[in-house]
Parts: C-alpha cells; sequence; structure tokens
C-alpha cells in the first residue's frame, strides 16, 4: 500500500487503493488501519466525500517505503541477472498479454 500512495505522489482513498491494486476495499482498509497503527500513515480530510478520507504517508511511511525499496534491489538485481533486454522485453509482451486476457470478457477469449 505504501508502494500504491508513492506511485500515485497524492493521497488516495482506500477504495482508490483497492481498485489500483486489484483488492478488496475491506481488505485495503484494514492494511491501513495497521498502516495508521504504526505511525506511517495518517488520514486527511477528504474534500470530495466527508466520509472517505484520503490516506497520506507520513515522515515515517517515507522512510519506511524507501527502506523497502533498499533491501529490494539486490533481490531484483539477482532475478535480473543474466537476461537480456530482449529476454525482458520478451516477458513483458507475454504477461502484458496474459494479463489484458484475465481482464478481458472471458466470452471474447479464443475457444479451446
Amino acid at each position: 500500500m505504501l508502494g500504491a500512495l508513492a506511485e500515485h505522489g497524492a493521497p488516495r482513498t482506500v477504495s482508490q487503493i483497492a481498485r489500483a491494486m486489484g483488492l478488496t476495499r475491506q481488505s485495503v482498509q484494514r492494511v491501513a488501519d495497521d498502516l495508521r497503527g504504526a505511525g506511517l500513515i495518517v488520514l486527511l480530510t477528504n474534500p470530495d466525500h466527508a466520509r472517505s478520507k484520503l490516506m497520506s504517508m507520513t515522515p515515517a511511511g517515507q522512510d519506511a517505503y524507501a527502506e523497502a525499496l533498499r533491501r529490494q534491489a539486490p533481490w531484483v538485481a539477482g532475478l535480473a541477472a543474466g537476461l537480456s533486454a530482449q529476454d525482458v522485453a520478451a516477458a513483458i509482451r507475454v504477461l502484458s498479454t496474459v494479463a489484458g486476457r484475465l481482464d478481458a470478457d472471458p466470452s471474447t477469449l479464443p475457444e479451446q
């Protein structure tokens, strides 16, 4: 969730994060409550909807996210070791196609 907030670069609602991540609002709300309890996010007034607060990272949340990225970098480098740019481009094409098919109306998929 911190990554979703960081990626957007602006406060987001629980519902917006849930849609962006393909999760239920309830599951995102549980994580938001935990992050808030840990001091990693704060809730802000939403000018567009009084009952739907906006979530924003605190400085501690920003630090935690930066540390997660720092720790993830060697793991990502290890995954990518030995892969050419062509390998990565092919993987992106295949995964994009599969993701599109998963999101598509099942009636539009090729017959088996």
